[in-house]
């Protein structure tokens, strides 16, 4: 463990520690990509979180 005396500390510092190369404060998982969208599915996605306000 590698917390100082705190255990939840020490778990979160070797769970960050295991991931190696992962980016610290995102989930572990393949780089990002880049999505294109159609205007109309962009507008359509902007309607749709509009309308959850």
């Amino acid at each position: 463990m590698s917390g100082s005396g705190d255990p939840a500390l020490g778990d979160e510092i070797d769970s960050i520690l295991n991931l190696g190369e992962g980016r610290v404060g995102e989930t572990a998982g393949p780089e990002d990509v880049e999505q294109k969208l159609t205007p109309e599915e962009d507008a359509a996605i902007e309607k749709k979180l509009k309308g959850q306000d």
